[in-house]
């Protein structure tokens, strides 16, 4: 009887121990650049993401995410950079794009340091699939892409102040957007202490109007909600169309003379506005992200 026990106690340690030796086959080999990379405060830059897709994913609930976190020495999450996955997964094919890497002028600094940059492939179901060839694997299919250094050097960026129509700071709700400002009309940010010729890069949300307690209103003889932005840092003029989210990249050009300005202003004209039936209060656009990239960076 104690032989027999004996055997069974055998197996089952046989079994546990080869289903934990069988690795997962990689569904993708994917490249991360630049390792390793500065991101210093409120500044963004483009990491560069390469997909060779090499197998099937199989069975699953929705469209695939790509989640991209900053974490600290101790692991936990401190910035996310979560998307959706941005081309049909094809074995076979291989894909290329960028993800903008940023810390938000809406949100308080990191902490200077050095922190660890993971990636890895999920459903909302909370399924994921292991990927080939990254750094290490901090977690259950959670792979280091990258290092990032955070840095203080205040020289390097300019400092951006609000127009009086912008409603105060408002937190976030997660580590993705940790804070927005909402503006009630027109209005504007002016860009100082400008260190160079570069970029603002900004994340503009054009809210719906929540059912039955606010209204969207459009200026006369407007056909749809936009937002029309210009102003002294560029001759060039950005539209953007239609409710939800927009990215987009204002350029802080030299001057009439050749110079970089040590100042300029960017003009947000939204023709458009909610409003709260109750109270009759309005609002436009909200900033989500608002950060800024030298000449070098991008």
């Amino acid at each position: 009887m104690r032989r027999i026990q004996s055997l069974m106690t055998f197996a089952a340690v046989v079994l546990v121990l080869g289903a934990c030796g069988e690795a997962a086959e990689p569904v993708a080999t994917v490249t991360f650049e630049p390792n390793p990379m500065v991101l210093p405060y409120p500044g963004y830059l483009a990491a560069h993401l390469q997909w060779e897709v090499t197998a099937p994913l199989g069975p699953s609930e929705s469209n695939p995410l790509v989640f991209v976190h900053i974490l600290d020495e101790e692991g936990n999450v401190v910035r996310t950079f979560d998307h959706p996955l941005p081309f049909d997964w094809q074995p076979g094919t291989s894909h290329d794009y960028e993800v903008i890497l940023y810390q938000s002028a809406l949100a308080p600094p990191l902490d200077n340091g050095e922190y660890r940059l993971s990636l890895g492939l999920y459903d909302p179901s909370g399924q994921r699939w292991a990927l080939c060839c990254l750094g290490d694997e901090i977690d259950d299919f959670e792979y280091q892409a990258a290092t990032v250094s955070v840095n203080g050097k205040a020289d390097e960026v300019p400092m951006f102040y609000f127009s009086p129509s912008w409603l105060p700071l408002e937190a976030g709700t997660d580590v993705q957007v940790l804070g927005r400002r909402w503006l009630t009309d027109e209005g504007s940010i002016r860009i100082a202490e400008i260190p160079s010729q570069g970029s603002v890069w900004m994340r503009l949300r054009l809210p719906n109007p929540a059912t039955e307690v606010e209204e969207l209103a459009l200026m006369e003889g407007e056909a749809e909600p936009l937002v029309r932005v210009g102003g002294t840092c560029s001759a060039e003029e950005i539209t953007v169309r239609g409710l939800g989210f927009h990215e987009i990249k204002v350029p802080v050009d030299v001057n009439e003379e050749g110079e970089i300005p040590t100042e300029c202003e960017i003009l947000l004209q939204p023709n458009f506005y909610i409003l709260e039936v109750d109270t009759l209060d309005r609002r436009s656009l909200a900033l989500e992200i608002l950060s800024w990239s030298g000449a070098s960076g991008l």
